[in-house]
C-alpha cells in the first residue's frame, strides 16, 4: 500500500501578499479585492492552518447579506406558540400542495458564544418539534406538535432528549425526516436517524449512522430522486449515501473529489432539482478568538452525478452571526430557504431562483506558486468601528490663527480607534483650520495617528464618558468655541465628508442662520453638521440626541457625508446600550415623544417587536413632534409585520396618516403589507393613495421633509404594488400602465436623488 503524499507547503512569499490584502482591503474599502484574497486563501491546503483560519475570519466581514447578493430576496419571520421561555428555530420547509409544510424546532436552552444556558434545573436539553402548515404567502394556517410514538425502550438517559434539526422530505408517497439523536446510545454520540412520520407523529425511527465508531454524525442532506433516497454525507470528498428501501439502512454509494475549499463546508438544506442538476445551501462555521462564531451560507450546485460544479460566495440572511439553514424548497421560480437565527428565532427567505443561479461562480481554486500577485487594492473609504466617547472640562484648547474666513474647526469624539480616526480626519483636514479631538481616555496610538494626519491643526481635550451623548456634544461645542473659530463641523469617527463644494466658505459667510444640515450621500436623510460659534443652541438627550435652536437650519447644496458600515455585533451592542439608557430616560421624561421613538427603534433592532410597538404608540400619542410621531407608526407597522400581525400593520399606517397625512410611505407600506397578505383590492386602494400624495404626481409644491424617509415609497413603490396587484385582479391593461409608471418613477427618483440612492432611512 502506497502512502498519499501530503501537499507541499506554499512559500510565505506567495501567500503573505494575499493575506495582507485580505486584511488591508477591508479598511481601505475595496471589498472585492479582500473577498477574492480570502476565498483563495480559504481554498488553499498548502497555506499554514492559522493563516487560513484568520482569512476565514476576515472573510466573515466581506460577506454580504442575501438581499444584496440575490436581488428580490424577502425574509419572513415564523413564530408560533411554544412552551414559555423555549426558543423556536432551525425550521425545515418543503412544498406541500398549494402551500408549504415545515418542521419547527423548539428547545429549552439559550445559546451564547458556544455555551448553552439551561432553562430547566435538571440541565437536560430537550427538543419539541412542531409541524406547521403554511399557505403560499407563508402565513401559518395550522400548528401541531410532532409526537414521538416510536419505540421508547431503546432510549438512554443521556441528557439530550428529542430529535434535533429535522429535515423534512417526501418519499414513497409518505412524509419523512432525518434528525440528530443523542439519547439512543449510552455515550451520547450524535446519530443520524430516519424518521417515518404519519398523522403528525413519528411512528418509526431507524439509525442511519453507526455510533460505535465514536464519530458524531450530523447534518446529512436529503436527496429524493424518484424512488431513490440518498444523502449528501460530506462535501469534501463529495460522498453520497443511499437508503435501502427494504431495510432502511444507509450505505455509501459514490465519492467525488472536490476543491480544498469544500473541506470547510457542512450540511445545510435538502438538495433540490434545478437547472439540470441539484442545488443546496450549506454553512460554514467560523470561530473567533473569543469562541464566538458565525455561520455564513453558500448556495452550491451539483451536477446530475453529484459532482460539485459551482458555488456562490458566502452570505448571511439577517446578520453576521449564527444562522442555520435546514430547509430548501422551489416553487414558481422562487427558492424558499428556512433558517434558524441564534438558536432562538425562525425565518424563511424567499429568493428568486434566477438571482441565485446568476450568483453561482466556479469553485475557488487554491493558491499555487504561479499566483505571484495578489489583487490590487483600489482604496475608496476605509471601514472602521465607531467609538463614541467624551470628557468634561475644556482643557488643552488654544485659540487658532486662521488665514481663511470664515474659519472652520472639526469636532470628533473618539477612544482607542486609530483606523477610524485616520479616515475621519483625512476627509476634512485639508479644508478645516483645526481638528479638535474629544478624548475618552485614549491608551493606544490613536492620538499619534491623529497627529500624523492633522499635524499642527490637532487639538485635544479630555472628557469622561457618562452615558450622555448630549453632554459630550455640548462639551465639544464649547471646545470648538474656545479655538475662536467661526464655525464648527461635527464629525463622528465613523463619518466621512465625501463631497465638499469649493465655495463652502463663501456660502457660510452669506448664511443668515446658525445651523446647517448636510445630507447623507444616499439622499435619504440629513444631519446637523455645521454650527455657528459660539453656539446659540444646545444638544438634548442621552442618545439619539437632538439639537435645540430657535432658528431654522439651512442645507448645503451638493455637500454630502457618508457613514462607515458597522458590523452586526457593533449594531447590537449599540442597540442594547441605547435601550438601557432610554428605558431610564423615558421613565424620568415620559412626555417627550422623541425618546419613546428611539426606545422603540432600539428595541425593534434588537427584535423585541412587542415592546417596540408599545414604545412607538407612546410616541404617537404625544404632541410636539408630528412628522416623526407619524413615522413612528411606519416603524410600528414594520414591527407588526415581523410579528405576523398584518392587519395591525395596516392599521398602524392609517393611524400615522391621521397625524401627518402627507407621508406617502405610510400609504405605500399599507399597500405592500396588503399585497403580501393577498388582499389585492386593499393593496390597490392604498397604493393609489400613496401615488396621489407621492412625489411623482405634479400637482403643486410638496411639503419639506426634514425627518425620516423611505424614498422608494415616495416614488416607484406605489406603482410596484399596483403592477402586481392589478394583474392578480385580472386588470392587465391597468397593470401594464402601472408598469410604465413604475419605471418612470424609479428614473425620477434616481434623477432627483442621484444614482447612489438606496432604500434609505435614518434610524
Amino acid at each position: 500500500m502506497s502512502e498519499t503524499a501530503s501537499p507541499l507547503s506554499l512559500e510565505s512569499s506567495i501567500w503573505q501578499p494575499w493575506f495582507d490584502t485580505s486584511v488591508q482591503a477591508y479598511w481601505k474599502g475595496d471589498l472585492s479585492a479582500g473577498r477574492i484574497a480570502c476565498e483563495r486563501l480559504s481554498a488553499s491546503d498548502t497555506v499554514p492552518d492559522n493563516i487560513v483560519q484568520q482569512a476565514r475570519r476576515n472573510q466573515a466581514f466581506y460577506s454580504p447579506m442575501a438581499a444584496a447578493m440575490f436581488p428580490g430576496t424577502a425574509i419572513t419571520k415564523i413564530s408560533v406558540p411554544v412552551t414559555a421561555q423555549w426558543s423556536q428555530f432551525n425550521p425545515s420547509i418543503i412544498a406541500n400542495g398549494d402551500g408549504f409544510l415545515m418542521n419547527l424546532r423548539s428547545s429549552n436552552y439559550k445559546y451564547n458564544k458556544g455555551h448553552y444556558i439551561y432553562i430547566d434545573s435538571d440541565q437536560v436539553i430537550r427538543t419539541q418539534n412542531y409541524l406547521l402548515t403554511l399557505n403560499r404567502d407563508l402565513r401559518v394556517t395550522d400548528v401541531q406538535p410532532l409526537i414521538d410514538q416510536s419505540d421508547q425502550s431503546v432510549l438512554t438517559t443521556f441528557p439530550v432528549f428529542g430529535f434535533e434539526d429535522v429535515r423534512l422530505f417526501r418519499w414513497r408517497d409518505g412524509l419523512w425526516g432525518t434528525a440528530t439523536s443523542r439519547n439512543r446510545n449510552p455515550q451520547g454520540i450524535c446519530e443520524q436517524v430516519l424518521l417515518q412520520i404519519s398523522d403528525g407523529a413519528v411512528v418509526e425511527v431507524t439509525s442511519l449512522s453507526d455510533w460505535t465508531t465514536g464519530v458524531h454524525q450530523k447534518n446529512w442532506m436529503p436527496i429524493v430522486d424518484g424512488e431513490h433516497l440518498r444523502f449528501l454525507h460530506t462535501c469534501r470528498p463529495t460522498t453520497v449515501w443511499e437508503v435501502d428501501p427494504e431495510t432502511l439502512r444507509a450505505e455509501p454509494i459514490l465519492a467525488h473529489d472536490a476543491p480544498p475549499i469544500a473541506r470547510h463546508w457542512r450540511g445545510g438544506s435538502q438538495l433540490v432539482r434545478v437547472d439540470g442538476g441539484w442545488l443546496a445551501l450549506i454553512h460554514e462555521s467560523v470561530i473567533f478568538e473569543d469562541y464566538s462564531r458565525v455561520y455564513p451560507h453558500r448556495a452550491v450546485k451539483f451536477d446530475d452525478e453529484f459532482r460539485m460544479v459551482s458555488a456562490t460566495e458566502p452570505f448571511y440572511f439577517l446578520e453576521r452571526g449564527v444562522e442555520y439553514c435546514a430547509g430548501l424548497a422551489e416553487r414558481d421560480g422562487q427558492l424558499y430557504a428556512s433558517f434558524g437565527f441564534w438558536d432562538r428565532e425562525a425565518y424563511i427567505a424567499r429568493m428568486p431562483l434566477d438571482s441565485v443561479l446568476e450568483a453561482l461562480a466556479p469553485l475557488p481554486l487554491p493558491l499555487t506558486s504561479a499566483d505571484q500577485t495578489a489583487p490590487v487594492i483600489v482604496p475608496t473609504e476605509p471601514v472602521a468601528e465607531e467609538v463614541a466617547a467624551v470628557r468634561r472640562e475644556v482643557v488643552g484648547i488654544t485659540p487658532i490663527t486662521a488665514t481663511r474666513s470664515p474659519s472652520i474647526v472639526s469636532m470628533t469624539m473618539t477612544g482607542n480607534n486609530p483606523v477610524a480616526i485616520r479616515g475621519a480626519l483625512e476627509s476634512v483636514v485639508d479644508w478645516v483650520d483645526a481638528c479638535v479631538i474629544i478624548d475618552t481616555g485614549i491608551t493606544d496610538d490613536t492620538l499619534e495617528i491623529a497627529r500624523e494626519i492633522a499635524g499642527d491643526k490637532l487639538q485635544v481635550t479630555p472628557f469622561p464618558w457618562q452615558n450622555d451623548f448630549a453632554a459630550a456634544r455640548n462639551h465639544a461645542l464649547a471646545a470648538a468655541a474656545a479655538t475662536g473659530a467661526d464655525w464648527a463641523l461635527t464629525l463622528d469617527s465613523d463619518e466621512r465628508m465625501v463631497t465638499v463644494p469649493e465655495n463652502l466658505r463663501e456660502w457660510l459667510s452669506a448664511l443668515p442662520t446658525d445651523l446647517v444640515h448636510v445630507r447623507h450621500q444616499d439622499g435619504g436623510y440629513a444631519k446637523e453638521r455645521f454650527f455657528r460659534l459660539p453656539s446659540k443652541g444646545y444638544w438634548k438627550g442621552p442618545t439619539h440626541e437632538a439639537f435645540v435652536i430657535p432658528s431654522y437650519p439651512a442645507e448645503i447644496p451638493q455637500m454630502r457625508f457618508w457613514e462607515v458600515p458597522k458590523t452586526e455585533e457593533d449594531y447590537q451592542r449599540k442597540f442594547r446600550r441605547d435601550a438601557e439608557i432610554l428605558r431610564s430616560f423615558t421613565a424620568q421624561n415620559p412626555t417627550d415623544p422623541r425618546w419613546w421613538y428611539y426606545l422603540g427603534d432600539s428595541l425593534q433592532n434588537m427584535r423585541e417587536y412587542e415592546q417596540a410597538v408599545d414604545a412607538y404608540h407612546r410616541c404617537w400619542a404625544l404632541d410636539g413632534w408630528d412628522e416623526e410621531s407619524a413615522w413612528s407608526m411606519y416603524r410600528a407597522a414594520e414591527a407588526y409585520y415581523h410579528l405576523g400581525k398584518h392587519d395591525d400593520a395596516v392599521m398602524a399606517c392609517a393611524k400615522g396618516l391621521t397625524r401627518q397625512a402627507q407621508i406617502p410611505e405610510l400609504a405605500w407600506y399599507a399597500a405592500w403589507v396588503s399585497y403580501q397578505s393577498g388582499n389585492h383590492r386593499d393593496a390597490v386602494g392604498w397604493a393609489r393613495m400613496a401615488a396621489a400624495i407621492g412625489n411623482v404626481t405634479d400637482d403643486g409644491v410638496r411639503p419639506v421633509r426634514s425627518g425620516f424617509s423611505h424614498p422608494p415609497g415616495q416614488y416607484e413603490g406605489p406603482y410596484d404594488v399596483l403592477r402586481y396587484s392589478l394583474r392578480h385582479l385580472g386588470d392587465h391593461a391597468a397593470a401594464d400602465a402601472a408598469e410604465v409608471k413604475f419605471q418612470h418613477a424609479m428614473a425620477l427618483r434616481k434623477g432627483q436623488l442621484g444614482p447612489q440612492q438606496d432604500d434609505a432611512e435614518e434610524s
